[in-house]
Protein backbone atom coordinates (compact mmCIF):
# COMPACT_ATOMS: atom_id res chain seq x y z
CA UNK A 1 0.00 0.00 0.00
CA UNK A 2 1.44 3.66 -0.85
CA UNK A 3 1.94 6.29 1.77
CA UNK A 4 -0.64 8.65 2.61
CA UNK A 5 0.54 12.32 3.02
CA UNK A 6 -0.91 15.47 4.34
CA UNK A 7 0.61 18.47 2.67
CA UNK A 8 0.84 21.35 4.56
CA UNK A 9 0.51 24.89 2.58
CA UNK A 10 4.79 24.82 2.59
CA UNK A 11 4.85 21.77 0.05
CA UNK A 12 1.63 22.17 -1.54
CA UNK A 13 1.77 25.06 -3.39
CA UNK A 14 5.27 24.19 -5.09
CA UNK A 15 4.05 20.82 -5.43
CA UNK A 16 0.69 21.99 -7.43
CA UNK A 17 2.86 24.38 -9.29
CA UNK A 18 4.71 21.91 -10.37
CA UNK A 19 1.91 19.48 -11.53
CA UNK A 20 0.30 23.06 -13.18
CA UNK A 21 3.43 23.72 -15.27
CA UNK A 22 3.66 19.65 -16.31
CA UNK A 23 7.06 19.10 -14.91
CA UNK A 24 6.02 16.24 -12.07
CA UNK A 25 3.45 13.93 -12.21
CA UNK A 26 2.25 11.91 -9.20
CA UNK A 27 -0.01 9.16 -9.57
CA UNK A 28 -1.48 8.70 -6.47
CA UNK A 29 -3.06 12.00 -5.57
CA UNK A 30 -5.74 10.16 -4.34
CA UNK A 31 -3.40 9.62 -1.23
CA UNK A 32 -2.87 12.91 -0.41
CA UNK A 33 -4.68 14.97 2.24
CA UNK A 34 -4.83 18.57 3.43
CA UNK A 35 -6.69 20.85 6.05
CA UNK A 36 -9.37 22.84 5.07
CA UNK A 37 -7.51 25.99 6.35
CA UNK A 38 -4.67 24.82 3.61
CA UNK A 39 -7.02 25.86 0.63
CA UNK A 40 -7.52 29.43 2.53
CA UNK A 41 -3.42 29.46 2.97
CA UNK A 42 -3.39 28.68 -0.52
CA UNK A 43 -5.09 31.80 -1.78
CA UNK A 44 -3.40 33.98 0.50
CA UNK A 45 -0.12 33.07 -1.13
CA UNK A 46 -1.72 33.37 -4.50
CA UNK A 47 -2.76 36.59 -4.15
CA UNK A 48 0.61 37.79 -2.45
CA UNK A 49 2.05 36.80 -5.21
CA UNK A 50 -0.32 38.33 -7.41
CA UNK A 51 -0.42 41.54 -5.18
CA UNK A 52 3.48 41.70 -3.82
CA UNK A 53 5.63 40.10 -5.86
CA UNK A 54 3.77 39.65 -9.55
CA UNK A 55 4.73 36.25 -10.08
CA UNK A 56 1.64 35.42 -10.73
CA UNK A 57 -0.39 37.45 -13.45
CA UNK A 58 -4.01 35.54 -13.09
CA UNK A 59 -4.34 34.65 -9.57
CA UNK A 60 -7.70 33.81 -10.21
CA UNK A 61 -7.20 31.67 -12.93
CA UNK A 62 -4.39 29.89 -11.03
CA UNK A 63 -6.66 29.42 -7.67
CA UNK A 64 -9.14 27.51 -10.17
CA UNK A 65 -6.62 25.36 -11.79
CA UNK A 66 -5.39 24.83 -8.17
CA UNK A 67 -8.92 24.16 -7.14
CA UNK A 68 -9.58 21.52 -9.55
CA UNK A 69 -6.37 19.32 -8.73
CA UNK A 70 -7.46 19.98 -4.98
CA UNK A 71 -10.66 18.89 -5.31
CA UNK A 72 -9.06 15.22 -6.14
CA UNK A 73 -7.18 15.52 -2.62
CA UNK A 74 -9.05 14.00 0.83
CA UNK A 75 -10.18 17.26 3.20
CA UNK A 76 -9.84 16.61 6.59
CA UNK A 77 -12.18 19.47 8.69
CA UNK A 78 -13.03 17.60 11.71
CA UNK A 79 -10.04 18.36 13.67
CA UNK A 80 -10.21 18.20 17.52
CA UNK A 81 -9.09 21.67 18.52
CA UNK A 82 -8.78 21.19 22.15
CA UNK A 83 -5.90 18.35 21.23
CA UNK A 84 -4.36 20.63 18.75
CA UNK A 85 -3.87 23.45 21.65
CA UNK A 86 -2.20 21.07 24.29
CA UNK A 87 0.01 19.97 20.89
CA UNK A 88 1.07 23.36 20.38
CA UNK A 89 1.92 24.23 24.05
CA UNK A 90 3.39 20.94 24.46
CA UNK A 91 5.42 21.32 21.59
CA UNK A 92 5.71 25.39 21.27
CA UNK A 93 4.50 25.76 17.99
CA UNK A 94 1.86 27.94 16.32
CA UNK A 95 -1.54 26.71 16.63
CA UNK A 96 -1.89 26.14 12.80
CA UNK A 97 1.30 24.06 12.40
CA UNK A 98 -0.35 21.96 15.18
CA UNK A 99 -3.29 21.46 13.44
CA UNK A 100 -0.83 19.56 10.62
CA UNK A 101 0.93 17.75 13.68
CA UNK A 102 -2.21 16.11 15.07
CA UNK A 103 -4.10 15.38 12.05
CA UNK A 104 -0.72 13.82 10.34
CA UNK A 105 -0.12 11.88 14.12
CA UNK A 106 -3.73 10.94 14.56
CA UNK A 107 -4.59 9.75 10.90
CA UNK A 108 -1.35 8.16 10.58
CA UNK A 109 -0.21 10.37 7.83
CA UNK A 110 2.98 11.25 6.98
CA UNK A 111 3.63 15.20 6.98
CA UNK A 112 4.95 16.85 3.71
CA UNK A 113 6.45 19.95 4.70
CA UNK A 114 9.06 22.34 4.04
CA UNK A 115 8.71 24.27 7.51
CA UNK A 116 11.97 22.71 9.49
CA UNK A 117 10.57 23.60 12.75
CA UNK A 118 7.40 21.20 11.96
CA UNK A 119 9.90 18.57 10.34
CA UNK A 120 11.97 18.28 14.02
CA UNK A 121 8.44 18.54 15.96
CA UNK A 122 6.59 15.83 14.01
CA UNK A 123 6.93 11.99 14.18
CA UNK A 124 6.53 11.25 10.87
CA UNK A 125 7.32 14.08 8.16
CA UNK A 126 9.31 14.86 5.15
CA UNK A 127 10.37 17.56 2.80
CA UNK A 128 8.29 17.63 -0.55
CA UNK A 129 11.68 16.27 -2.64
CA UNK A 130 11.74 12.75 -0.53
CA UNK A 131 8.47 11.69 -1.97
CA UNK A 132 8.55 13.14 -5.32
CA UNK A 133 12.36 12.44 -5.85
Amino acid sequence: MKDKYLFDTSALYPFIMELLKGKISFDFLSNIYILDLTVYEIGNVLWKDSKISNKIKDPVETMENFLNIIKKFNLISKIDYVKVLKIAIERDLTFYDSAYVYVAEENNLTLITYDEELLGKTKNAKKLDEIIG
